[in-house]
């Protein structure tokens, strides 16, 4: 039986990535596209009445203005209102910010507030006050945006700008990440291929002995991308279709060249495979998590599984007769002795970690 925190942090897990952020309307979804703290406070303090209407307000504003003059932002916002800022508020709100962006550090200003009391609301009256210092401007719609300060307590739970503090505390370098992964899957499971292909000689040889006991790297940061950026990929088909392409083309690769331990984790074909397959499995168990409670148990045992699995592989591969047989009925026997091995090693795993976690200890260990 799993603990109340287990499952909390199951479906926090499940919430947090880009496949829930993008399938419904979020403010986040603008911030995140521009990665600018002052963009990322404007997204979020606009952030009251319907998701829909507030993303949509955020996508016609063009915040490229906050490098511009006070009269193009002027001129440029004449038309924009949202709710209870009218087009001069909302021009008004991007002359502050731009001066904010400008001036002063919006980290900076939060952590000068909270040096007395380390009070995190402490912090957000000090960056008001200093916002209201850079335009004299007011307005009930100005007033409502950026909120009040305060002299002895808090009269607002800032409900806003801690939303916008959660949002920039999550840091996460995408760009960085992707060619992090594909410089180690370049390293460690490409130079081994090209050895297998026949490149024996200079330093790709140093290369792949150097680097090719570290396969595992690519495939761990493989997966937190896909968990994190899957339904970023699911939404933009070609994305998909190149990872599809890229995958078909090692595919023929390893067919001419007709050197089957080319599959194998440890060389370059079987990563993008598996992210393929991956990301189109993704959609269809996000979207059916609740209704489906055999993917939950199967999610229980994944790691038994994954640790357990080439255990049974070995044992029908290399067990008398199998593998022989199989061969026999060409194409179709070893498709069929792969579904076998599929199967055995699920099923297998299943049964040998069900066992493990009835020894006293072992219960929350696998």
């Amino acid at each position: 039986m799993k603990s109340l925190k287990q499952i909390l942090d199951y479906y926090a897990d499940l919430k947090n990535c880009d496949a829930d952020l993008f399938g419904a309307p979020d403010p986040l979804q603008v911030a995140k596209g521009h990665r600018n703290d002052v963009v990322a406070l404007i997204c979020a303090l606009f952030a009251y009445g319907s998701a829909a209407q507030i993303l949509k307000f955020l996508r016609s504003l063009d915040f490229s203005l906050l490098d511009g003059s006070d009269e193009r932002i002027g001129a440029e916002l004449a038309s924009k209102k949202y709710r209870f800022q009218s087009s001069r508020d909302v021009a008004e709100i991007f002359i502050t910010l731009k001066r904010l962006k400008n001036s002063l550090s919006i980290e900076e200003s939060v952590l000068r507030g909270m040096q007395k009391s380390g009070r995190i609301e402490d912090g957000i009256n000090f960056l008001i006050g200093e916002i209201y210092r850079l335009n004299p401007y007011r307005s009930p719609g100005y007033e409502f945006f950026f909120g009040r300060g305060f002299s002895q307590k808090p009269t607002s739970p800032y409900k806003r700008y801690n939303l916008f503090l959660r949002w920039v505390v999550r840091r996460f370098s995408w760009c960085s990440l992707c060619a992090a992964c594909v410089a180690l899957w370049l390293l460690c499971c490409g130079t081994p291929t090209l050895v297998v292909l026949g490149c024996e000689e200079g330093p790709v040889q140093v290369v792949a002995t150097g680097c090719g006991w570290a396969f595992p790297l690519p495939y761990y940061l493989a997966g937190y991308l896909l968990h994190h950026g899957g339904g970023r990929i699911l939404r933009r088909w070609p994305a998909w279709v190149a990872v599809g392409a890229l995958a078909a083309s090692l595919g023929v690769l390893a067919m001419r060249v007709d050197i089957g331990e080319l599959v194998l984790p440890e060389y370059a074909l079987a990563l993008p495979f598996g992210a393929g397959v991956f990301v189109l499995a993704r959609r269809f168990l996000d979207s059916r998590q609740v209704g489906a409670p055999w993917i939950c148990v199967l999610a229980d045992y994944s790691l038994g599984i994954y640790v357990i699995h080439p255990l049974f592989a070995h044992l029908l591969i290399d067990l008398g007769p199998v593998a022989g047989v199989a061969a026999c009925f060409g194409s179709i026997g070893i498709l069929l002795l792969q579904l076998a091995i599929v199967a055995l090693g699920i099923f297998g795993s299943m049964g040998i970690v069900r066992c493990v976690r009835r020894v006293p200890g072992f219960a929350k260990k696998i």
